[in-house]
């Protein structure tokens, strides 16, 4: 059986992403790497509270078959762009580059729609300089999922989110084909497509947009 670590354990994605690791028979144990504690337990599981900052130090967490970086804040939430992008991009770096020193051979991360290293959107740019970053790590495997707005249960109330998502609500029934990748995506769904994913371990690289996400789910 496989074990899998995961860092960004308690936002929406992450938590789910535990979830599913936790039910599935595929792994005997899930490595949370954490910067609070959740209220969770079970066997398998293991909590690891840390200072991001010292990741290194705790470079034996990323011993495992797998990686899900669930990795994410908001420029407000940060409060600053530098602090965005120590969180959006430095920590998953460090994160995979722990795994990739410590042959992991799949890493599985959350980025955004949009996602572009050459955007003049400044959120977007470093989500694409993040991926670009795994994508130079040279993985057996990288698995990238660009979701759009998150539908779900969330520790902290987002403004703009929620406007987004009251927005494109009655919208999204009405996209169809590659529109559909606009449409909201429940992070519980976008965390089974995660997992889905590492159990079919397709080679190279391969990023997913909300329509292969939910055309993952039905495989």
């Amino acid at each position: 059986m496989k074990k899998a670590t995961v860092i960004g354990a308690t936002g929406l994605v992450g938590k789910n992403v535990v979830y599913q690791l936790l039910k599935s028979n595929d792994y005997s144990k899930v490595v949370l790497i954490l910067r609070k504690e959740m209220v969770i337990s079970d066997p398998k599981l293991e909590q690891h509270v840390i200072n991001f900052d010292n990741m290194s130090e705790y470079a034996d967490l990323f011993k495992v078959d797998e990686v899900f970086c669930c990795l994410g804040s908001t420029i407000k939430k940060a409060e600053t762009k530098e602090a965005f992008e120590k969180v959006d991009r430095y920590y998953c770096f460090m994160a995979a580059s722990l795994a990739r020193a410590n042959g992991v051979t799949h890493f599985l991360m959350v980025s955004a729609l949009g996602a572009n290293k050459y955007s003049n959107i400044f959120y977007n740019r470093i989500k694409g300089e993040a991926e670009d970053d795994i994508d130079k790590l040279g993985f057996l495997c990288t698995s990238i999922f660009r979701p759009s707005l998150l539908t779900g249960p969330r520790s902290e109330f987002r403004f703009s989110e929620w406007w987004g998502i009251m927005i494109m609500k009655p919208i999204s029934v009405f996209l169809k084909a590659k529109l559909q990748k606009y449409a909201l995506i429940s992070g519980e769904n976008v965390a089974k497509a995660m997992v889905k994913s590492a159990s079919l371990y397709r080679g190279g690289k391969h990023i997913y947009e909300g329509d292969k996400i939910i055309s993952l789910l039905n495989v």
